[in-house]
């Protein structure tokens, strides 16, 4: 039976708040056991999520071309924190789009500066950043902004 990621996520946290000894080697080891040593990406990807979540903070994911500035992510941070309490505007059915125009504008959930988490993500093909907050999107990209413009254009 294959186990979800969400569960090796929970169980890591467990473990490290416990004080157990030598919890990556074992870890390591019960991937390959249970041959899902290729689903690391994934978990650590879940583990991420499901710290934020256990210690009611927001973890914010900004994806750009190359390693931002620490300045500029917590500028990001700023923006984000600045107005709480607010919910992302919604767009479409599954995943909820925001215009860079209103970054910094809304949240989630009431959030302070200090309950966000940001994680930078390296992606070469994109010009520009993109800020995804649980399931909701900020494309800041030069793609986004060419659409965008295109669409004013042709109405």
């Amino acid at each position: 039976m294959k186990i979800p990621p969400s569960i090796y996520a929970k169980s890591l946290i467990e473990l490290t708040e416990s004080g157990e000894k030598n919890i990556a080697g074992r870890f390591w080891h019960l991937l390959q056991k249970n041959k899902q040593y290729k689903d690391l990406t994934k978990i650590l990807d879940v583990l991420d999520e499901e710290y934020a979540k256990k210690n009611n903070q927001v973890l914010v994911k900004v994806y750009s071309d190359e390693k931002l500035d620490e300045n500029v992510l917590q500028d990001i941070k700023s923006r984000l924190s600045s107005h709480p309490g607010q919910a992302l505007h919604q767009y479409g059915t599954s995943r909820k789009l925001v215009s860079g125009s209103q970054l910094g504008r809304e949240m989630p959930k009431q959030v302070r500066h200090d309950d966000i988490i940001i994680k930078n993500f390296i992606k070469p093909d994109i010009t520009g950043i993109i800020v995804q907050v649980d399931d909701k999107i900020i494309d800041l990209t030069a793609e986004d902004k060419i659409k965008r413009l295109k669409k004013i254009i042709s109405n």
